[in-house]
């Protein structure tokens, strides 16, 4: 046809139906059609829905209804439609006008939910909730219908301890994220909670009898088509062991099912599993049951290749029946989309909670917040999944046919494309291929297979024992292994583990192509021999968990990044051999190497700690710990590529421990307080009446990886008052407590190791005095008792976590009043000399090694140094005393008050820059922090030269001297 008699066609067909509508109504009816261009949204209706027109030719009265309620100027609400259909079923008492009634009441509501959508007036997704929601109304309503039905002639179900049991129907598929189309199936899986029988019945019979005359019941009210249709097609093949296994299942045989059965499809299938029906609080609890099968635990990257196997099988039915016209199923469709939303959500659902949504659209805008994809590309992907909804509900709503086909006749292309608002089939039918394009080369990169390195097949040959000792080794040193010998035992011996020999076969070709890519990545490293060697123990931990070996074998970045790193440090292996989970860090290396801004940190925090809930304390401890160790790690990498300095390494670190510390104060406070309510004279709104101080590399914000945390707690209540709480107790107790719990909590053993190692020897009178001191007990010690070494130790000390501002603002004065007291230069210069002395016995160095921390010309002199010019100085410059007290700022700061020359000041800096990078990098090897005795000589010598300008001693220089 061409295009005029086309258009010709549809209007004779449109005005025809308008014909025969305008002529059932009544006369004073048809005044309902005139207003506010209704007869043209009549008409547009008409045009592209037929299946509209045959409901308004059968039931005229529908439509006149709506006009005259103004129902169809406003969106379908969840609470009208329950009310409206119970209301309708209150008086029926036989199946037949139970269908009847169903059947009128869907129809009504598809007219008005069409009339919207065709007219525009409502969003897709508007008419994608409210198709939703009628159907879940539906499928409730029936099923209360039926329930009342049943325990008149059984009784009413109960289980074993005699709980009343109702049936649970959970939505899968587009009822279950909310999507449903115009023609929708409704996949559903019917269940119960626990087995038992009927009571009070004439005929009682057990649960699962009673339940599954229920399932079949329903199913036969929706789906049966009598001359008024149907309501829905009911599909249940998604339930355990499909149309082969029963009907309706109890919560614990769904369980046992999905933990010992079930298949990947089947997880992709409930991640849309929602309860639309019947007991929705059990059906909540049933799917938190069932979270641990589909969200996994770890990052779960075997997703991918069960998605290749499906997008094959999904290709190959394409070419065998010609589904290239399939908007739904064909390549670059709807499908497609659901599936790139879906594998992110069962690959990181389990770690991230915000991820286990139904709603896809939804699920699209925490991918982009999450950045698990970019902005630009979830956009899009949203834009696009609305397009061909739209799209789909058209080609249904024109007959009320289950179709995702695109017209290929040319009338139904124009009516379509006129229907989209587009003004010919041409443009519609090219954004239409430039939208499958995208989705197709997005899902494409998402699943295609990483790969194989072009050099790979010796390492093949080496790896599965193809080729002989001597040619292995031969291989091996070519390869650039200094050690080849050693390197080819070592693979030998994994080899030949007792690990791979009693492995699947699956997991067997798993590890194969895992050995052959680490093979060559240690190869590409410039120490193969030390990659190959700090790789292993990480290898050996995950060997039995191949999910780990699936996302590196799909991510070959993360596997290039993980080597390289162990091959530099011997603490990152170390660290994730114990804690394979971090593996998840190197899947994003723009992550890895830019940590977060240190600002971010407790935002990122809480957010981590939000996916808890109301996890146990247990569980919160070992999030922390995991983000300790995440974050050490990403600042650790970092610095040791050069994207950050060893002083930003060090505030970095130092932050990590400040929002960790926040965070288990939050646990130990909320603990003791529902224990024992508010210390006494204290209130809720009132700020917490303590303060947390960090001492040493914490304080002075120079924590390093393997740093322990000084910390001293004070408080400012009166010790003799008491609790607020059924169990009181004495306020020093209570803060004793609280106090105990903090530190019970950081150095917790947790599956991830402990927090930190804690320090408390530098509170007020150190191990034999209280664990936690009041304020004023704390100012009098200060004042009157306090050594010389805790006036040093008070130069760093800080306020690193509570929030009583008042007590803050004490502490500070009376750190300034102590350290600005009026020092003699001889005495102090013979203390600190003194102190130094007994410091040797600490000294590690021997004829070949030079302790780099207590040896003469090492950290301890600088240190003293700094902390003798601050307690001589402080009296006349007060600025000394304040925020930041690092030994680098210190330094700086002598030098702009000319309290030290510069040239001094620099000599020190640089030294003690240098001595702690090397200590640093010694600590990524787990190595003493000592050097070569030959190493280091001038600025030793620095040091020495100063120690002795400022303190009036006579250490001797090293050979050879300062020129």
């Amino acid at each position: 046809m061409q295009n005029k008699q086309i258009l010709k066609h549809i209007k004779t067909q449109r005005d025809l139906f308008l014909k025969q509508f305008i002529s059932q109504i009544d006369t004073g009816d048809i005044c309902h059609l005139s207003g506010k261009g209704t007869f043209a949204k009549l008409t547009r209706l008409f045009s592209i829905s037929n299946y509209a027109a045959h409901i308004c030719l059968r039931w005229p009265f529908m439509l006149i209804d709506h006009l005259k309620q103004g129902l169809l100027d406003i969106p379908v609400a969840e609470n009208q439609l329950h009310n409206d259909l119970a209301t309708t079923l209150e008086s029926v008492n036989d199946k037949t006008t139970l269908m009847y009634k169903l059947r009128l009441f869907r129809h009504s509501n598809m007219l008005r939910i069409l009339w919207r959508d065709a007219n525009n007036i409502a969003d897709i997704e508007e008419t994608m909730k409210a198709l939703s929601l009628l159907a879940e109304c539906c499928i409730d309503k029936t099923l209360d219908w039926l329930y009342q039905h049943l325990t008149k002639k059984f009784g009413f179900p109960v289980s074993k301890n005699n709980i009343q049991q109702k049936m649970v129907v959970l939505g899968m598929g587009k009822l279950g994220g909310h999507e449903l189309n115009f023609s929708s199936d409704v996949d559903l899986i019917f269940c119960y909670p626990q087995t038992g029988k009927t009571q009070g019945g004439p005929a009682e019979t057990d649960n699962h009898h009673f339940f599954n005359q229920a399932g079949q019941s329903l199913i036969k009210i929706l789906n049966d088509v009598t001359k008024d249709g149907f309501v829905y097609r009911v599909d249940t093949r998604l339930r355990p062991y499909g149309n082969s296994g029963i009907l309706v299942w109890s919560f614990d045989a769904m369980e046992q099912y999905y933990q010992s059965q079930g298949r990947d499809w089947e997880r992709y299938a409930l991640v849309k599993a929602r309860p639309v029906a019947g007991d929705i609080s059990q059906g909540i609890q049933l799917l938190d049951r069932l979270k641990p099968f589909i969200y996994r635990r770890y990052l779960d990257f075997s997703t991918i290749e069960s998605l290749r196997n499906i997008k094959t099988l999904m290709r190959q039915k394409e070419l065998k029946k010609g589904m290239h016209n399939d908007i739904k199923r064909g390549s670059g469709g709807i499908r497609e989309i659901e599936f790139i939303a879906q594998s992110f959500q069962l690959i990181y659902g389990g770690k991230n909670k915000q991820l286990q949504k139904s709603s896809l659209l939804v699920t699209l805008h925490k991918l982009a917040q999450y950045k698990f994809l970019p902005q630009n590309d979830t956009d899009k992907l949203r834009k696009i999944y609305l397009f061909f909804r739209r799209i789909e509900h058209l080609i249904q709503a024109k007959d009320d046919q289950q179709t995702h086909l695109l017209p290929t006749d040319e009338w139904r292309q124009i009516i379509l494309a006129s229907g989209m608002n587009y003004p010919d089939k041409e443009q519609l039918i090219d954004t239409i291929n430039e939208y499958r394009f995208f989705v197709k080369k997005l899902f494409g990169s998402l699943i295609q297979t990483a790969d194989q390195d072009a050099n790979s097949e010796e390492w093949i040959l080496l790896w599965e024992n193809k080729m002989s000792g001597s040619e292995a080794i031969a291989l091996l040193t070519d390869k650039g292994f200094k050690q080849a010998e050693v390197a080819f035992e070592k693979i030998s011996l994994l080899r030949n583990s007792k690990i791979l020999k009693n492995v699947s076969r699956k997991s067997l070709e798993r590890i194969n192509r895992f050995m052959i890519k680490l093979l060559h990545e240690c190869h590409q490293q410039s120490s193969p021999d030390q990659a190959l060697q700090q790789s292993l123990p990480v290898v050996e931990k995950i060997l039995r968990r191949t999910a780990y070996l699936v996302l590196l074998i799909e991510r070959p970045p993360a596997l290039q990044h993980l080597v390289k790193l162990c091959s530099e440090s011997l603490w990152i292996t170390q660290k994730i051999a114990r804690n394979p989970v971090l593996i998840d860090e190197f899947l994003n290396p723009g992550d890895l190497y830019n940590p977060l801004p240190v600002d971010s940190l407790q935002e990122e925090l809480s957010k981590q700690l939000a996916h808890l809930g109301t996890a146990k304390i247990e569980e919160k401890l070992a999030s922390l710990c995991y983000f300790k160790i995440a974050h050490l790690l990403k600042c650790t990498v970092a610095q040791t590529n050069g994207y950050m300095t060893l002083t930003q390494t060090n505030h970095y670190m130092t932050s990590i421990a400040e929002v960790i510390i926040r965070e288990v104060i939050n646990i130990s406070w909320d603990l003791l307080v529902s224990r024992h309510g508010w210390p006494g004279k204290c209130k809720p709104q009132d700020d917490q009446p303590f303060i947390v101080l960090g001492y040493g590399k914490l304080g002075s914000m120079e924590i390093g990886p393997a740093s322990d945390l000084d910390l001293v707690f004070i408080h400012n209540t009166d010790i003799q008052d008491n609790s607020s709480g059924a169990v009181s107790i004495d306020n020093q107790t209570f803060f004793y407590r609280f106090a105990q719990k903090m530190i019970g909590c950081l150095f917790m053993q947790t599956p991830l190791g402990k927090l930190y190692e804690i320090d408390v020897r530098l509170r007020p009178s150190g191990n034999a005095g209280l664990l936690v001191s009041s304020f004023k007990a704390f100012t009098s010690y200060q004042k009157k008792e306090a050594w010389l070494w805790e006036c040093q130790a008070l130069i760093k000390a800080r306020v690193i976590a509570g929030k009583n501002e008042q007590l803050k603002t004490a502490f500070e004065k009376l750190r300034c009043d102590v350290l600005q007291q009026k020092r003699d230069t001889v005495p102090l210069q013979e203390a600190f000399k003194k102190m130094r002395n007994k410091m040797k016995v600490l000294d590690k160095s021997t004829k070949q090694i030079f302790d780099m921390k207590y040896a003469n010309g090492g950290i301890i002199n600088i240190e003293f140094i700094v902390q003798y010019l601050t307690l001589m100085h402080a009296n006349k410059h007060p600025s000394l005393v304040e925020q930041p007290t690092d030994n680098i700022s210190m330094l700086k700061k002598f030098t702009q008050k000319k309290l030290l020359d510069k040239k001094y000041s620099d000599f020190l800096q640089s030294g003690y820059l240098v001595f702690m990078q090397v200590c640093h990098n010694r600590a990524r090897q787990y190595q003493d922090n000592v050097a070569g005795q030959n190493l280091f000589i001038k600025e030793r010598n620095y040091v020495i030269s100063t120690w002795n300008y400022l303190l009036n001693d006579d250490l001797p220089l090293l050979t050879p001297s300062l020129p």
